[in-house]
């Protein structure tokens, strides 16, 4: 499949006629995504609503977002909760008080599936998943992505490596825990340290991760060799 799938890339840059590779199946695949673009179609300012988030307030939150699906009636509306939980941002709360209101909306996804879509973050250096609160809130959710940054040891690897190619450095795991319909209907989904994803000033990159090989010095693999094939004393001291 890996060998087809990069002969069907290749085939598309020829300019050929084959219509037979991945890139003619699916012509909107792209493992970059240019963080500098919008979305579309463009949210302009008068389209842009924030709405205040506190434990003390979760139902009337609830009956806002409502009120805003229904005033756009025949647009599609994008619910963002970053850094959800942060106490920093949301302040204090209990469990049941987010679980409801993380019940509520998915009521709401329900209710308006054709046109709402919502997206969560959370950091799980605060509350990893081993947490039965964050658990519940993963498997309420249609599809779970994890950005697993590198330890140090191995991004130092990594640079040293690929000093002379620093565009093959990449920053760290995608994990797939979680995907929409197919979850859904018992199919395993779950891909970990299968992939990798790398976040510069313009692109974020998503590529299959390969383990960084660290070539021995070719000064020592031809030790001896400049010498005319004579052996030195240090290679055959014990």
């Amino acid at each position: 499949m890996k060998i087809a799938w990069r002969y069907g890339l290749q085939q598309q840059k020829k300019g050929t006629d084959n219509d037979t590779g991945v890139s003619s199946q699916y012509p909107h695949y792209n493992n970059q995504f240019d963080i500098t673009s919008t979305l579309l179609p463009a949210a302009g300012s008068y389209d842009l609503t924030s709405v205040p988030l506190a434990p003390s307030s979760f139902k009337q939150t609830i009956q806002q977002i409502e009120s805003i699906i229904k005033r756009y009636k025949d647009r599609l509306v994008r619910i963002v909760i970053p850094l959800f939980l942060n106490p920093v941002i949301y302040g204090d709360y209990s469990s049941p008080e987010i679980l409801q209101f993380v019940y509520r909306l998915r009521s709401l996804l329900s209710k308006y599936e054709n046109r709402v879509v919502l997206f969560m973050s959370l950091n799980l250096d605060l509350y990893p998943r081993a947490n039965p609160l964050v658990t519940i809130i993963e498997n309420l959710m249609d599809s779970v992505i994890e950005l697993k940054p590198f330890v140090p040891q191995l991004y130092e690897l990594m640079e040293k490596v690929y000093k002379n190619q620093p565009s093959k450095i990449k920053h760290g795991h995608l994990n797939i825990h979680k995907l929409p319909v197919l979850s859904d209907v018992g199919l395993m989904t779950v891909r970990d340290m299968e992939f990798s994803f790398k976040n510069g000033r313009k692109r974020f990159e998503i590529e299959e991760w390969s383990i960084p090989v660290e070539e021995e010095d070719k000064d020592e693999q031809q030790t001896g060799a400049s010498s005319g094939g004579s052996v030195s004393a240090k290679s055959v001291e014990f």
